[in-house]
């Protein structure tokens, strides 16, 4: 069974990419976005690798060419793949949906 037919979620962390491949691999992240896949941005090891989840985002934006709503949906994939309870995360995913 493939990884989207099992909802699977895969984190992504563009900057620390760049350090252990040939780059952030940003274009990657928007094919699987493209897809329909659950995929995320996150940090990793900021302090090591010089870069918060805003500057994940920020270079994934500019690297990819995403736009807000790409850029929600990777929001909303993180939400709907943390481990919170369901009214918890209902409340972030609808005030995620109601910004602009």
């Amino acid at each position: 069974m493939s990884l989207k037919a099992r909802d699977v979620a895969l984190t992504v962390c563009p900057i620390s990419n760049g350090f252990v491949t040939d780059g952030p691999q940003a274009d990657v992240v928007k094919q699987i976005l493209d897809q329909g896949m659950r995929v995320t941005v996150n940090s990793d090891d900021p302090a090591h690798f010089g870069g918060y989840i805003t500057e994940n985002f920020a270079l994934v934006q500019r690297e990819a060419g995403l736009d807000k709503q790409a850029l929600k949906q990777l929001s909303a994939n993180a939400f709907e793949a943390a481990w919170l309870p369901r009214t918890t995360r209902d409340k972030y995913l609808a005030d995620l949906a109601a910004y602009g």
